[in-house]
């Protein structure tokens, strides 16, 4: 049972306690995983760089520069996982994310052979290149703002710690109901209920789902992002009956209804795959954070199979949307998981070729002009539905299609892209010390009340969606919790 005057007590010691207690609230990272970490860092961020100096023309002054600032972005990112460092554990904004960004890089086995093999560079740079060259250019400050954005991040976090009185935010969560279990499965009833409801509206799941191929998605989803936010969100709900009730709910069915159910509900709202890896992800942190262990053997076996899961879904997306017509629901019948695989492994390497970093950097500002903050009002103005203004500022993904790539369609850039894009050399500068800032006073607030589910939710899907500061992501995050909010009201724990 949770006490609000517990919290006021602990507010009196919390920069001492927070710290002894690191290693138990944030999950002290295992031997193993650092150990996998160092050897990931020396094989392929280290090794494979070096080898690449081998390639023709790999000894010319620009390449070798590049390379140096790859080796030292890729040691800034990977510190705090490889060296032990005060205050850092696995749950921590500076770790999982890390972590798992290098995680959904490999979606082909092969890539791991990489470093044995590898006799290509990993930026393009000819003999006749000089500075002055657009691409050199662009890689070469793509680079050097991923180590600014670094240094300002690690700099603003440490020298706000050293601050006497530590700054959280002030949540009042309540004691856990004595009746939560009765409360979630009225609630997940009542959620479902509406999910149906809409989707019995569009004419069925089915029906919902051909709209993406014959009217395109952006255009099926029009008007609908309250909604379809709402659906895309109700995977917290199970999460939450595990944090509560720990592993007894591996006793009831309801508990694998309710989580599959709502897993896969995401996907039919909006077509999106990530909103699945983030269930998935999300109930991954509060089992590592419930259980205090690193169910690697688990991970890895999940991994395997959320990665044929994710082809699936991906060629049932693009049966509709590539051909502009109804999905091909005959795909599930085929049962090809090595087509499954090489799908998923092909769309990663699509997405990865875009590179719209890089393309911002070479056309701005020289062909395209600044955005001054334009792509960060769509984050002020996600609450408000298209429908009711159509002009409202859109994402960095939709600018970066229409102004960079000339697409119809989004993509989304890095953090590293959009922030630039938008405030250009000081303004990037200011924006990662204040990320520096917000991520102490962020990890601050769940050491201090780590005990309430409703904070622990917030927080992992904070290290989900939330650690990147690109648009799209913090819209979705924001929106999101906005009905997430509600969720916890209604079952008492805010």
């Amino acid at each position: 049972m949770l006490d609000t005057a517990v919290y006021r007590e602990k507010a009196i010691s919390f920069k001492n306690s927070a710290i002894q207690s690191t290693k138990e609230i944030l999950i002290e990272i295992p031997l193993s995983v650092r150990l996998i970490m160092i050897l990931y860092f020396f094989l392929y961020e280290l090794l494979v760089p070096i080898k690449s100096l081998a390639s023709p023309g790999g000894l010319e002054p620009e390449y070798i520069v590049f390379v140096i600032l790859h080796i030292i972005v890729a040691f800034l990112i990977l510190a705090p996982v490889m060296i032990r460092f005060e205050g850092i554990g696995l749950l921590h904004p500076f770790v999982w994310p890390a972590i798992f960004r290098i995680a959904k890089g490999y979606k082909d086995l092969g890539e791991f052979f990489t470093p044995f093999f590898m006799d290509q560079r990993l930026y393009e740079v000819s003999s006749h290149f000089s500075y002055a060259n657009d691409i050199i250019d662009a890689n070469f400050r793509n680079l050097t703002l991923q180590v600014i954005s670094l240094a300002c991040l690690y700099l603003a976090y440490y020298l706000t710690g050293l601050r006497r009185k530590q700054k959280f935010f002030k949540f009042s969560p309540k004691p856990v109901p004595d009746n939560i279990v009765t409360r979630i499965i009225i609630w997940s009833g009542i959620a479902a209920a509406m999910s149906m409801a809409f989707f019995i509206s569009q004419g069925g799941i089915k029906a919902w789902m051909n709209s993406w191929g014959i009217a395109g998605r952006a255009e099926a989803e029009e008007g609908k992002g309250p909604i379809l936010s709402f659906i895309s969100s109700l995977y917290y709900i199970p999460v939450i009956w595990f944090i509560v009730k720990g592993k007894e709910v591996f006793r009831n069915p309801m508990f694998y209804i309710l989580m599959g159910l709502f897993t896969l509900a995401s996907f039919a709202a909006t077509g999106s795959r990530y909103g699945v890896l983030q269930s998935v992800t999300v109930f991954l942190m509060a089992f590592i954070y419930m259980r205090k262990e690193v169910p690697i053997i688990k991970m890895l076996a999940g991994a395997v199979g959320f990665f044929i899961l994710f082809g699936i879904l991906g060629m049932l997306r693009t049966s509709a949307t590539s051909n502009k017509s109804d999905v091909d629901w005959a795909l599930l019948s085929k049962g090809d998981i090595s087509g499954y695989f090489q799908y998923a492994a092909d769309e990663g390497a699509k997405r990865a070729a875009e590179n719209p970093d890089i393309a911002i950097l070479q056309k701005v500002p020289k062909s395209v002009d600044y955005l001054y903050g334009q792509s960060f009002l769509n984050i002020l103005t996600t609450f408000v539905p298209r429908a009711i203004w159509s002009d409202k500022p859109h994402s960095g993904s939709y600018y970066t299609g229409q102004l960079i790539f000339g697409v119809e369609w989004g993509i989304p850039p890095t953090e590293i892209g959009e922030v630039y894009w938008n405030f250009g050399y000081i303004g990037f500068i200011l924006m990662f010390l204040l990320k520096g800032y917000f991520f102490r006073v962020l990890v601050n607030t769940f050491k201090h009340y780590h005990e309430a589910p409703a904070v622990m939710i917030i927080y992992f899907i904070f290290l989900f969606a939330g650690t990147g500061l690109d648009s799209l992501s913090l819209s979705d995050f924001l929106r999101k919790m906005l009905f997430i909010f509600i969720g916890f009201k209604v079952l008492k724990l805010l």
